[in-house]
């Protein structure tokens, strides 16, 4: 990979997530309205059995078949990323239309069956069936769901205590702007990790987010009225979905106005975290993805954040992980956040939160270039 491979940074608030671009070659610089509109095969070179799939669509099925393969892109590609060179590559493409057939034949194109049906995370998927799968020894494994000993609570009770664990209607109310600063640390198979300082900075309807990266500062804000993006290597506005992503996360209030976020919502059981047991609730943000939110049993906190995206081969998740909660005044805020996807993960610490700092307005203006 050399300096001008594409850097991403991924800052996540409470519930919020921004995407910074840093640097972009000039295979990778592509417009994100161009990626939406276009089939894969007119902005990307040597598409062949996934043609006809939106270009948006093509990194996260890429994502999709690296995780069920448990592989990084390096297994099938080389730079270039269009090159054939690799066998593995070919054999692709043709389990690629192989499932296609398989679906189309037997489940109305319904993608039922998928990479990951065979492969479990495996580059060579095993045709033997192993021991552990007998049914004598299954029996024995403990389910990480966790049969509930009375009724569930309601959806309103487990985000009212949510509120009350966190700090409370009126300690939250009572926040006007808000500073963080920390680490940030990604991790792929691809590349060493590298730990990169942000700073985010939050006002009613303003957000600004800099992270600093070896290859320069990138910015990404909102001023009330635009949205903006500026790199080292750009300078524009916000797409119209990014904007909406953006302000969706500079949402100061988020802990108590959880009813108002989702369009649907149920509470479905109670699964293990880790050592942690929480009540899981389904919901249905705007944007339509399915969701779930895991909130400890114990404590009534937020743990886990599970978020499902469909791709043109199967579904992929990615789950955020909530630790480390620490009370900044009168407010309990996850110091430690950990988001694990199919193809990478990436690790948030804070070392500074604080709230209601005066900012001036302009702050939350594109920079000028000079």
């Amino acid at each position: 990979m050399t300096k001008k491979t594409v850097t991403r940074g991924i800052v996540c608030t409470l519930f919020g997530a921004v995407l910074i671009s840093s640097i972009m070659n000039s295979t990778t610089k592509l417009a994100f309205t161009q990626q939406k509109e276009k089939p894969a095969e007119q902005v990307y070179k040597n598409i062949q059995a996934l043609k006809g799939i939106p270009a948006l669509q093509l990194r996260p099925t890429m994502t999709f078949i690296a995780g069920s393969l448990g592989v990084s892109c390096e297994h099938c590609h080389i730079n270039p990323w269009e090159s054939d060179v690799k066998s593995a590559k070919q054999i692709a493409r043709r389990h690629i239309q192989m499932t296609q057939s398989i679906n189309n034949e037997n489940f109305g194109g319904k993608m039922v069956i998928t990479c990951n049906t065979c492969h479990q995370g495996r580059p060579v998927p095993p045709s033997i069936p192993s021991i552990a799968q007998a049914a004598w020894l299954k029996s024995e494994n403990k389910s990480e769901a966790v049969k509930s000993s009375g009724a569930l609570p309601t959806v309103d009770q487990v985000f009212e205590r949510y509120t009350q664990a966190a700090g409370g209607k009126t300690a939250v109310e009572k926040l006007k702007t808000r500073v963080l600063k920390g680490s940030l640390t990604s991790y792929n198979a691809m590349t060493k990790p590298v730990p990169l300082s942000f700073e985010i900075y939050e006002a009613p309807n303003k957000r600004l987010v800099i992270i600093n990266t070896p290859n320069g500062s990138s910015s990404q804000g909102f001023n009330g009225i635009n949205g903006w993006i500026s790199s080292p290597v750009e300078k524009r506005e916000m797409t119209a979905e990014e904007l909406s992503q953006f302000k969706h996360s500079a949402e100061l209030y988020k802990i108590i106005k959880l009813k108002e976020s989702y369009t649907q919502k149920r509470v479905i059981g109670i699964e293990r975290v880790g050592a942690r047991e929480a009540y899981v609730i389904e919901v249905t943000p705007n944007d339509g993805k399915s969701e779930k939110l895991f909130f400890d049993v114990q404590t009534g906190l937020l743990i886990r954040e599970r978020v499902e995206s469909e791709t043109a081969l199967g579904a992929i998740v990615e789950e955020t992980d909530f630790e480390d909660y620490r009370e900044v005044e009168g407010v309990k805020l996850p110091f430690t956040i950990r988001l694990s996807k199919l193809d990478s993960g990436l690790i948030r610490k804070f070392t500074e939160v604080r709230f209601n700092v005066p900012m001036d307005e302009s702050k939350f203006n594109m920079p000028v270039t000079k």
